[in-house]
């Protein structure tokens, strides 16, 4: 089901946009439960506790991927509202050149990193090789979680929120199977659990390609939009990158930095450039249109800023502190 924000009622479409958003960041959220179910029953308590370690450092990553793909999302939003789908091409094309190889960087950094990962999560001494082992094959598929997130981005940007939930939805029940036969049949523990997860991710991928492909982009896109597009790149990462650190102070309860540094950016930057640039002659919608990323460039620099003080505070206390 594709929402059109540009006619009719805005709220009956956001409600039918936004919900099936919740319920396939929900499902997604659940991987890690769902293996943790299935192998407290089937395993022992060294690989329980590999799982809960790992499923928390996976949950982080993918959650970073979802909020940097929502720069996608706005940008083909916007184009598609505006009538300017030649413009659509270079942005799918873009996000899939610069994701992917953020894919792959991470799928063979994490080899090396899982490790110092585990002991930086406190990882227990029993379980460490488990928990090594779990991260280590999940980032090994670190491609399919980046490239779910990138065809999810593309769906919702289009209006059309319903298919990554189904396909998602479909992915997760092939979880379970997955952590049946190999946790509970094959008696692989976290690793299982780790393999039916890529798998589950895989298919998720395979499905968005083949709706995808069935239904055609609904604007012109071909391989020579697949590259380095610096401009477009940027664009994604100034609209991705707040949203990212958005959540990860939410996650830390530092909601009151997250509601300081958003009217720093609109009241302190955005408005007050948006009327001095309006009143220089001779006026330009582009100058006055700089308000918008001179506010962004501000929030993340608050962000980076605060993210680096906390950090200080918790290498000193080694907890964060509410």
């Amino acid at each position: 089901m594709k929402n059109d924000f540009t006619q009719g009622k805005i709220v009956p479409a956001l409600i039918r946009f936004v919900f099936p958003i919740m319920f396939a960041m929900l499902i997604q959220s659940l991987y890690g439960a769902v293996d943790l179910m299935i192998v407290g029953q089937f395993s022992d308590a060294a690989n329980v506790s590999a799982v809960s370690v790992g499923s928390q450092l996976m949950q982080s990553l993918t959650m970073f991927f979802t909020e940097l793909a929502v720069g996608t999302t706005v940008l083909l939003g916007q184009y598609i509202g505006q009538q300017r789908q030649d413009k659509c091409g270079a942005v799918v094309g873009a996000t899939t050149f610069f994701f992917a190889g953020m894919g792959l960087v991470l799928a063979v950094a994490m080899q090396w990193l899982s490790a110092p990962a585990a002991r930086i999560l406190n990882a227990p001494a029993e379980a460490f090789a488990q928990t090594v082992a779990y991260t280590r094959i999940c980032c090994a598929g670190a491609v399919f979680i980046v490239a779910y997130n990138i065809l999810g981005s593309v769906f919702r940007g289009i209006g059309d929120a319903k298919m990554p939930l189904v396909t998602v939805a479909i992915a997760a029940v092939f979880n379970v199977f997955g952590d049946l036969l190999f946790v509970a049949g094959l008696h692989r523990g976290a690793a299982g659990a780790a393999i039916a997860t890529v798998m589950a991710q895989a298919l998720s991928v395979v499905l968005s390609f083949l709706i995808i492909r069935r239904r055609g982009m609904p604007f012109p896109f071909s391989r020579r939009d697949i590259g380095f597009h610096k401009k477009v790149i940027g664009r994604i990462l100034r609209l991705g990158a707040p949203i990212a650190f958005i959540g990860f102070f939410n996650g830390c309860s530092r909601t009151t930095f997250v509601m300081a540094q958003g009217i720093a950016g609109a009241f302190g930057v955005r408005v007050p450039l948006s009327i001095l640039f309006s009143h220089m002659k001779p006026v330009s919608i582009f100058r006055i249109g700089l308000a918008t990323p001179s506010s962004t460039f501000v929030q993340i620099i608050l962000c980076f800023l605060y993210f680096f003080h906390c950090r200080k505070e918790y290498v000193g206390t080694g907890v964060w502190r509410e």
